[in-house]
């Protein structure tokens, strides 16, 4: 029973980044939506991408070409296609597999402001439902794991993951839109964010349709921008705070990382620690390594970069 439960718990792992891609969308929308609410113009545009980049690219590009050293210089079409951000695009693989899911955001990123603009004008107030509707139609049509229109995709090359990052977005945008809204009731939000939090936890140890969880994740990430409560303060405490920061290195890095599993368990294998503890101090090591590389990666090219950047574009 318990390992059935773990199992179910593990295998939705990788839902954290439909989370991930609904709490950018609702980013997004917070931080950019009111330049673009009559138009889209070329300064704007180019502004937005422009900060978009100095967030993104620096950090991306030393640890790409680390891990193409790394693999002496192989592949090499797959590191060019990877060097604009286009490797699910292009569907030739990519230099570090989850950066998939940056390469799909990317994607959305040259399509955002547009997106903005139409959901702002025609999508907004009693017809931001039309928003709702539009991310789960995306979602139930694109996802690898319902199939429905029966399509060979690829979960992580081609259209698939574009419009799994798409349809998230979207839904992120809509609790924008409902947080944002005056008709909203902010009295219930305390004891709702923890109904919502409690509940997505419980259904990552059962059996339900994975889909689901993509309509979960937007409404919890609504309620949890107006929440004060336990939730809100775990969330603002200074160690996932921290974590936050470092959140983007953290990504990009762990894969290389996990690399030298083989060499730090024969290692290991010269102590006297059962298969058990082994593994123990190995998720330790692991865990130690990457948080000191993300926040080496993070106080030495990803803020030295973007202040660099910001200043040369006037951003």
């Amino acid at each position: 029973m318990l390992s059935s439960f773990g199992f179910e718990f593990i295998s939705k792992g990788y839902l954290a980044v439909d989370l991930f891609f609904s709490l950018s969308g609702f980013v997004m929308m917070l931080s950019s939506a009111k330049y673009f609410t009559d138009s889209v113009n070329s300064k704007s545009y180019l502004t937005f991408m422009l900060k978009r980049f100095a967030r993104v690219y620096p950090v991306y590009l030393v640890i790409i070409t680390i891990v193409f050293f790394y693999q002496r210089f192989s592949p090499l079409k797959t590191y060019f296609v990877s060097l604009p951000l286009m490797s699910a695009v292009f569907n030739k693989g990519h230099i570090i597999p989850a950066v998939w899911s940056l390469s799909a955001e990317w994607v959305i990123y040259l399509i955002f402001p547009f997106i903005a603009l139409a959901l702002n004008k025609y999508c907004s107030g009693s017809r931001n439902i039309i928003t709702a509707l539009a991310g789960v139609v995306i979602l139930i049509l694109f996802r690898f794991d319902l199939n429905i229109l029966d399509l060979s995709y690829h979960p992580f090359n081609g259209l698939q993951p574009i419009m799994r990052c798409l349809g998230n977005y979207i839904l992120g945008i809509y609790a924008y839109q409902m947080v944002t809204s005056k008709a909203i009731n902010k009295q219930p939000i305390k004891i709702l964010t923890s109904i919502t939090a409690i509940g997505i936890i419980v259904l990552l140890f059962c059996n339900v349709p994975h889909a689901f969880f993509s309509l979960l994740f937007p409404i919890f990430i609504g309620l949890l921008y107006l929440d004060t409560g336990v939730v809100s303060r775990f969330l603002s405490s200074k160690i996932v705070y921290f974590l936050g920061l470092i959140s983007y290195s953290l990504y990009l890095i762990h894969q290389f990382v996990l690399r030298f599993k083989g060499n730090a368990l024969n290692i290991l294998g010269h102590t006297h620690l059962n298969q058990t503890n082994k593994l123990l101090a190995f998720n330790i090591m692991f865990i130690v390594t990457i948080v000191t590389l993300a926040n080496l990666f993070y106080n030495f090219i990803e803020i030295p970069s973007q202040k660099y950047l910001k200043r040369r574009f006037q951003l």
